[in-house]
C-alpha cells in the first residue's frame, strides 16, 4: 500500500520535527503524491520560508522539495531527497 496524503500527514503529527509542526515547515496544501517508476513513490511538497540558517544546513531545502520513498519489505523507506 503506497503512501497516501493522510498517512504521510498522520506520521508527520506523530513524529513532529524540533523545527516545529508539518503546517510550520511546509505549506501541506501544496502535497503531491505520485507513482514513479517500479515501486517507488515520490512526494512533492512546498516548504514554508526559511532561515538561512536552515537552508544553509538543508541544501535541498528549495521552492519545491521531492521525498522519494521504496518499499522495503513491508514498509516504506525515505530514501531520497532533492530540492528544486
Amino acid at each position: 500500500m503506497a503512501p497516501t496524503n493522510e498517512t504521510v500527514s498522520a506520521f508527520l503529527e506523530a513524529h513532529p520535527a524540533e523545527a516545529g509542526a508539518p503546517e510550520d515547515l511546509f505549506r501541506t496544501e501544496t502535497l503531491e503524491i505520485a507513482d514513479g517508476p517500479g515501486q517507488l513513490v515520490m512526494l512533492t511538497v512546498s516548504p514554508n520560508p526559511a532561515t538561512e540558517a536552515l537552508t544553509a544546513l538543508l541544501p535541498f531545502w528549495k521552492d519545491s522539495q521531492v521525498y522519494t520513498f521504496d518499499r522495503v519489505g513491508d514498509t516504506w523507506k525515505l530514501i531520497k531527497i532533492d530540492g528544486k
